[in-house]
């Protein structure tokens, strides 16, 4: 009896033991094969996403391919898997450190401007360039700074992040519908098969459509646009983008977001434009996005920044005098803190300094970062001829200024709309330096000390959907690290290599991205403008971008993003805001969590793999050409 008893024990040890490991082994995640596809497809996402930032202007996902991916290998070819190990694989996949762009535009500069002058501790002379010198002697110091800048730009950006990631998380209105979308899809991957089959019908429609438009394109049919101002009285801008993956974003994304896009877009372009046209405050042109162009620069720029820098600085003053006017209640103290969606920059700046200071680790990791920047910024004195001291002041005033208001920004855009701008960095970081007399290059092309936006937004995206990929943000925090070194790699090898082999503004590399930069440098570096900013809209922008902030369902960063996107992009917008208003009144919220999320997902997984698929074809066509 007692040999029995002590069998049953030491089995129910043992099961108890193999349940203990299984739990582990699903809660690790970090398994080789994860680690090592998640880089490989870095490596090769930064090489094809460098080649559309540079010669087109513009990026495309691609952690959807990782997902389907990761499943078929890990999942379904060799034994199973797990939502942690196939999301781990998916965030590792990411190009969190490139710097194409940024190295490239610097290359382009200074074979492009005879009067750049940028120093050599940021790209080889313009002789080096044109003799096309590829030794380690001429690029070990510039691809050394270009590290550092984008480390601790980026490791600044995850801080940032990290201390503010839970007043993000509350928002109702940040839903990153990209990134919920791909959390949707790993999900659906591991629940009943009637859910990714769901999905996947939906997939396969978003990707039909996508590819016979790309398809008739090839053919001289473009499916993918309707222009109709060439058919509107002068001045009027309208058309349509017939991307069914804006229309899943529309949808994906709160109606009052989706919907302010539309708002601020049929005003900018059927109201506004053609009234300053005809008023000449706006120069006209009969090519649509030329007039768009002028229309951007010459006014909507403006009370556009003004609703996305100030809206968030009026409403936070608001509030803080509301507070302070409003009386204590059965002695209460006064309500303090963000509310809902209306969070402004205030509230997170406080909340940012509060996490700072009652975290002895991250205030650790903010110092061993911000010193190395600061003696960066001292010693290689980015605004010379001014005293280096002035760079390190700036360096500071890019930390905790206008560069923790371009990561709200850019978080808040993302969150609510699920896409990006940076044209914000003109007032942000062009403007300070302009009005302090600054007259060079190299100040406009680098700011030490701003927390990357991209890194820092994308980590507030991953901590949304953390729950439902069973990840802790720690875990996000070291996925997101290990892409970095891939990332870096690549898009380095992509730039030194394309530019040795076939240059930029040639058939192969039309540099599109550089050509549409180029002029606003030029401009604030050689000072030939004496104000990119009308001070009057902008107040009025941010004015009434707080206003309609604080006392309506409005978004005003959808309005700003329908202000600034070009005047294709509203609609569809807005028919997937309308669509979703619909649905809701129609058959209750729980349809879009139960169904609508699904084929929005699977509407936006279609586009993007199709997309991808065509940039790997342009990449390869390019090069044979």
């Amino acid at each position: 009896m007692s040999n029995l008893h002590c069998h049953e024990v030491c089995l129910g040890d043992r099961m108890v033991a193999n349940s203990e490991v299984s739990r582990k082994e699903t809660r690790r995640g970090f398994t080789l094969r994860a680690i090592v596809l998640g880089c490989l497809l870095s490596f090769v996402f930064t090489l094809v996403g460098s080649y559309l930032q540079i010669n087109l202007g513009m990026g495309v996902g691609f952690g959807v391919v990782t997902i389907f991916l990761a499943y078929v290998l890990f999942h379904k070819m060799l034994g199973g898997s797990s939502k942690r190990e196939i999301a781990l694989a998916y965030i590792m996949s990411g190009s969190g450190l490139s710097v194409a762009y940024f190295l490239g535009f610097s290359i382009f500069l200074q074979e492009s401007v005879p009067n750049a002058n940028l120093p050599a501790w940021l790209v080889p002379s313009q002789e080096a360039l044109q003799d096309k010198v590829l030794s380690s002697s001429v690029w070990i110091t510039p691809v050394l700074v270009t590290f550092f800048l984008a480390v601790t730009s980026g490791l600044l950006g995850l801080i940032v992040a990290y201390s503010t990631y839970k007043l993000f998380v509350q928002n109702k209105r940040m839903v990153f519908p990209g990134l919920t979308a791909n959390a949707v899809i790993i999900d659906s991957c591991f629940k009943k098969e009637g859910r990714i089959r769901f999905l996947a019908y939906f997939l396969v429609a978003g990707f039909t459509f996508t590819f016979i438009q790309y398809v008739l394109k090839t053919v001289n049919i473009d499916t993918t646009l309707v222009d109709l101002s060439p058919y509107l009285p002068k001045g009027f801008l309208f058309g349509v983008a017939l991307n069914i993956a804006f229309i899943a974003i529309g949808y994906f994304i709160s109606a009052p977001a989706a919907l302010s896009i539309l708002v601020g877009s049929l005003a900018s372009y059927l109201i506004a434009a053609p009234i300053l046209v005809n008023q000449g405050m706006v120069s006209y042109n009969p090519d649509s996005m030329q007039q768009y162009m002028n229309l951007l620069y010459q006014y909507l720029i403006s009370p556009g920044l003004g609703f996305l820098i100030l809206g968030g600085i009026f409403l936070s003053a608001a509030k803080i005098l509301s507070a302070r006017l409003k009386p204590k209640a059965d002695g209460q103290p006064r309500a303090s803190g963000p509310q809902g969606s209306r969070l402004g920059y205030g509230e997170l700046f406080q909340f940012f300094l509060s996490s700072l200071i009652t975290s002895k680790k991250l205030i650790l990791c903010f110092v061993g970062v911000s010193v190395p920047m600061l003696l960066f910024a001292y010693h290689f004195n980015f605004l010379h001829p001014f005293p280096p001291v002035v760079s390190a002041a700036f360096a500071l005033f890019f930390l905790f200024a206008t560069g923790f208001i371009n990561f709200v920004i850019i978080t808040k855009m993302s969150g609510e709309a699920g896409m990006s701008s940076g044209i914000q960095s003109i007032a942000l970081f062009m403007v300070p330096l302009f009005a302090i007399g600054y007259k060079g290059y190299t100040g406009y092309v680098i700011q030490p000390g701003s927390p990357d936006p991209l890194n820092g937004s994308s980590l507030v995206g991953y901590a949304k959907i953390s729950n439902e990929l069973d990840l802790d943000l720690k875990d996000i925090v070291r996925a997101v690290l290990i892409n970095w070194i891939p990332s870096f790699i690549a898009s380095v090898i992509f730039v030194l290599a394309m530019w040795k082999a076939v240059g930029f503004k040639t058939a192969a590399m039309p540099s599109i991205g550089f050509l549409q930069g180029l002029p606003i440098y030029r401009m604030f570096a050689e000072r030939t403008i004496t104000g990119i900013l009308d001070p009057a809209a902008f107040l009025a922008g941010g004015a009434l971008g707080a206003v309609l902030e604080a006392f309506t369902p409005a978004s005003t960063m959808g309005l700003a993003l329908g202000m600034l996107l070009p005047p294709f992009y509203g609609v569809p917008f807005g028919i997937g805001g309308i669509i979703r208003l619909y649905t809701d009144r129609k058959y209750g919220k729980e349809f879009f969590r139960e169904k609508g999320m699904l084929a929005a997902s699977g509407l936006i997984a279609g586009g993007i793999i199709t997309q991808v698929i065509m940039s790997i074809v342009l990449v390869f066509s390019g090069l044979s050409k």
